[in-house]
C-alpha cells in the first residue's frame, strides 16, 4: 500500500475505533483474512444480541466497511441480503459515500445491518432473485423476449452455449445466424413454461433430482408426472422454465435435469412390470441416485431489443426503422456501428470494395478482414456484437443496386451516403429528386485532413437538395477549405491517390452524421438542414491552411472545435429543384 494511502487509512481507523468503543464497550479486535482491521461486536436487534464482525478494507474510507454475521448458516437463504459467507449486502454499487467522515460511514453501515437482520421479508429475495437461484455462476439462458422473460411456449436452442430462447422461431434462427452459428429449425426444441404462484424461500430451491421431485409435487403438481417420467425412462437432459409470480412482479428461472433412466437400475423392477411399479416405491429404491444427481439452475438474462437499447442506446424505439448506408469506408464503417448501437432495427450496408492494408488505420475493420468485402465483414462483426438486429450486406455499388433492386431502396426509412464520391452522391440525389422519392437522404463527407466535415439532410419535400450546394464539378458552396491537387498523396499506382487523415480527426464527423440521422428518423428534423464540424483553429494553423471567406469570422474564437447548423434552402438555379 502506498504510504499516503496507508496514512489516510490509519487516520480513518483511529477515528472509527474511538467511535466503536464508545458504543460497544465489549468491542474485541480480531484477525480476518483479507482485511487489515476487524472487530467483533454484539449488536442489539429486536431485543436480542447478534454477534457481528465489522471489517475495514484496505481502501477504507473510500470503500465501505464490510459486516459479517458470526453464524452464516442461521441466515443464508433464510434472510435476504445475506451472502453464503455471512457478509451482508449493505450498499449498491451506485451508493455515494463521504470519504471525510469514517465515523458516519460506520454508523450508517451498522444501521443498515440492523435493518437487514431485523426484518424477515421473503419478498426481498425476489428483488435479487438471480443472486440466490444461480449462485454457482452457470452461464444464464438468454431471452429474446421484449419483456426479458419466458413466454408460455418458447423455442429453445441448447446445443451450445449460450442457450437462447424466443417465442418467435424465425427471430431465434436469425439471432443465431448473426451470432455466427449454423442453426436449423430442427435444432430447436419447444418448452412450456411452469408458473409458480407461491412465495418461496431460497432454502427450498432444489439442488438435486430428489429435491426437485418434492419441489414439483408441492409447487407445480401439474408437471410432476412429466418430471417423474423423464427421470424414470429418459437418458437425455431436460430443461424446465419457471415463472415465479409475486403480486405484480415476475421473475424467471431455468433448470436442467439429467436423464437417469431409473427403470434400468439393477433390481428396481423385481416383481413389477415397467409401467406398474408405484412411484413411491421407485423413488425409494433409487433414493441414493436421486440424492446424488445434481440439477443445474440457470438465471434468465434478457437480451431483447427493448432491454439492450433502453439500457445502452438512445432510449428510443428504432426497432422498426430501416436504414441503408452507402459506403463502408472510414466514415461508413464507424457510422454503421453507431447506428447499430443506437438501435436501428434493420441496417443494410452497400459497398463494392475489399478492405486493403492501407485502410486498416482508419477503418473499424482490421487486418483479419484484409482482402475481404468491407460490407460483408462489417455485417459479420455487427452480427456478433448485436445479433438481435436485422443486418444485410450488399457487395455492389449504389448504381448496381439501383439497377437490380430499386425496391430495396424505396423501402428504406433513411438512406445515408458517406462515400465522398461526387458521382455517386449526384446520382443518388438525382434519382430521389427526379422520381419524387419520399425517402429522406443524409450525405456525409470530410474535407481535407479532416479539418472539417459535413452532414447534409435532404428532406424529400421541404428544402434544398445536394445539388443546390454544388456546381457541376461537385465543388461545395459551403466548403471550409479549398481542395488543391497537391492535397492528395500518391500510392504510386495507377489512379492511386488518397487524402491523409486519422481516425481521431474523423470521429467528430462520424458523430455529426449519426446524430443528424437519428434526428431525422425520430422526426426532430422536418426540413433540409446542413450541419458542419470545424476542427479547432490551432489545427488549421498547424497545416498552414486558411479557411474559406464565409467561415473566417466564426474561426476567430474557435478554440475547441465548432459545430454549425443552417437551414438548407432551395437554390433557385438548381435544375433538380425547379
Amino acid at each position: 500500500m502506498h504510504n499516503a494511502i496507508l496514512k489516510r487509512f490509519e487516520r480513518a481507523v483511529k477515528k472509527s475505533e474511538m467511535y466503536l468503543k464508545n458504543i460497544f464497550p465489549d468491542l474485541v479486535e480480531i484477525k480476518k483474512e483479507s482485511y487489515p482491521k476487524s472487530w467483533l461486536l454484539n449488536l442489539e436487534i429486536n431485543h436480542r444480541s447478534v454477534q457481528l464482525t465489522l471489517s475495514l478494507p484496505f481502501d477504507f474510507p473510500v470503500s465501505v466497511p464490510d459486516i459479517f454475521v458470526a453464524d452464516p448458516n442461521q441466515y443464508w437463504l433464510k434472510t435476504p441480503h445475506v451472502e453464503q459467507n455471512g457478509k451482508l449486502c449493505l450498499y449498491t454499487n451506485a451508493a455515494a459515500i463521504s470519504i471525510n467522515a469514517p465515523e458516519a460511514l460506520i454508523e450508517d453501515s451498522l444501521k443498515r445491518a440492523e435493518k437487514i437482520l431485523g426484518i424477515h421479508d421473503l419478498s426481498e429475495f425476489y428483488s435479487e432473485f438471480n443472486s440466490y437461484w444461480s449462485f454457482n455462476n452457470n452461464e444464464p439462458v438468454l431471452s429474446l423476449e421484449d419483456d426479458g422473460g419466458i413466454p408460455p411456449s418458447s423455442y429453445f436452442y441448447n446445443s451450445s452455449l449460450p442457450f437462447v430462447l424466443s417465442s418467435d422461431k424465425d427471430n431465434l434462427l436469425e439471432w443465431n445466424k448473426n451470432f455466427g452459428r449454423r442453426v436449423k429449425a430442427t435444432d430447436l426444441i419447444t418448452i412450456e413454461r411452469i408458473d409458480i404462484t407461491e412465495l418461496i424461500s431460497p432454502s427450498e430451491f432444489p439442488n438435486n433430482t430428489k429435491e426437485l421431485l418434492i419441489f414439483f409435487k408441492k409447487y407445480a403438481p401439474q408437471k410432476y408426472e412429466l418430471l417423474f417420467l423423464h427421470l424414470k425412462e429418459s437418458k437425455s437432459n431436460q430443461f424446465y422454465f419457471l415463472r415465479f409470480i409475486f403480486k405484480d412482479t415476475f421473475v424467471y428461472a431455468g433448470i436442467k435435469v439429467p436423464g437417469l433412466n431409473l427403470i434400468k437400475t439393477k433390481g428396481v423392477l423385481n416383481g413389477y412390470k415397467k409401467n406398474t411399479i408405484p412411484h413411491d416405491l421407485l423413488i425409494s429404491k433409487t433414493n441414493l441416485i436421486l440424492e446424488h444427481s445434481k440439477i443445474e439452475r440457470f438465471n434468465i438474462n434478457p437480451i431483447g431489443y427493448k432491454h439492450i437499447h433502453s439500457r445502452g442506446g438512445t432510449g428510443l424505439d428504432l426497432s422498426r426503422k430501416k436504414v441503408l448506408i452507402i459506403g463502408a469506408g472510414s466514415l461508413g464503417s464507424y457510422l454503421s456501428h453507431f447506428m447499430a448501437k443506437s438501435g436501428i432495427g434493420n441496417i443494410t450496408l452497400c459497398d463494392n470494395e475489399w478492405l486493403s492494408w492501407d485502410n486498416i488505420g482508419r477503418n473499424i475493420l482490421g487486418a483479419a478482414n484484409v482482402r475481404k468485402s468491407k460490407a460483408d465483414s462489417l455485417i459479420d462483426n455487427l452480427g456478433n456484437e448485436m445479433p438481435h438486429l436485422k443486418l444485410n450486406a450488399i457487395y455492389k455499388n449504389f448504381r448496381d443496386v439501383l439497377k437490380d433492386d430499386e425496391g430495396l431502396l424505396k423501402e428504406q426509412d433513411l438512406i445515408i451516403c458517406c462515400v465522398g464520391n461526387w458521382g455517386i452522391e449526384y446520382d443518388l440525389n438525382y434519382w430521389a429528386r427526379q422520381n419524387k422519392i419520399e425517402i429522406p437522404l443524409v450525405f456525409g463527407w470530410l474535407e481535407k485532413y479532416s479539418l472539417a466535415g459535413h452532414a447534409l439532410f435532404v428532406h424529400p419535400l421541404i428544402g434544398g437538395c445536394m445539388k443546390c450546394g454544388c456546381d457541376e464539378w461537385g465543388v461545395f458552396s459551403h466548403r471550409v477549405t479549398e481542395l488543391q491537387k497537391e492535397d492528395f498523396k500518391s500510392t504510386h499506382g495507377c489512379s492511386g491517390y488518397f487524402m491523409q487523415y486519422g481516425v481521431i480527426q474523423q470521429s467528430p464527423v462520424v458523430i455529426l452524421i449519426a446524430k443528424l440521422s437519428i434526428d431525422v428518423l425520430t422526426g426532430k428534423c422536418n426540413k433540409s438542414e446542413l450541419r458542419t464540424w470545424i476542427a479547432p483553429k490551432s489545427e488549421f494553423e498547424q497545416q498552414s491552411i486558411i479557411p474559406e471567406t464565409i467561415w473566417r469570422g466564426k474561426m476567430q474564437n474557435n478554440i475547441n472545435g465548432l459545430l454549425d447548423s443552417i437551414e438548407w434552402s432551395i437554390n433557385d438555379e438548381c435544375e433538380l429543384c425547379k
